[in-house]
């Protein structure tokens, strides 16, 4: 993600989408805007959480436009 975008990399930390967190289970789709010197990005999570485990993302990456879609599950190393 640093090289896609640079760094540093900011948000303003509106997103689009929702969160909801009822009786100790959960849910969160949502994209929010990222910022680097070398270009913009979205950041796409839907995710969920049952009656208090850990939250299970089926999607969790950075996408670029014109550029790499970056899967933030699958990062072995740093982002």
């Amino acid at each position: 993600m640093r090289q896609a975008l640079g760094t540093p990399i900011t948000t303003n930390w509106m997103f689009d989408g929702n969160i909801s967190y009822v009786n100790g289970a959960g849910t969160a789709k949502f994209k929010a805007s990222l910022t680097g010197p070398k270009g913009e990005a979205s950041l796409v999570v839907d995710a969920d959480n049952k009656l208090g485990g850990p939250w299970h993302y089926s999607v969790l990456e950075v996408r670029v436009p014109d550029g790499p879609t970056i899967d933030l599950k699958e990062s072995t190393g740093p982002p």
